[in-house]
């Protein structure tokens, strides 16, 4: 069975939780505490997440083609 804890990103979206004025890039897609679902930073995922896995969140990594690309700007 495939590991359901991570997922494969051409680029980090931003963390649905933090205000607008001081945006942080999210590291992980999950579910809240409160119930739905979002884009959270670390902090906020330490905060408000539920953990990983099937039904609980995802891990956002990084392609290796966005990690090459970020290289070469």
């Amino acid at each position: 069975m495939a590991d359901l804890t991570q997922v494969v990103v051409e680029s980090y979206p931003l963390c649905d939780l933090c205000p607008d004025h001081q945006p942080n890039e999210a590291r992980y897609d999950g579910k809240t505490k409160d119930g739905p679902w979002g884009y959270m930073c670390k902090k906020h995922f330490k905060e408000y997440g539920v953990g990983l896995g099937m039904g609980r969140g995802q891990e956002l990594i990084l392609s290796e083609k966005a990690k090459k690309d970020a290289l070469l700007e």
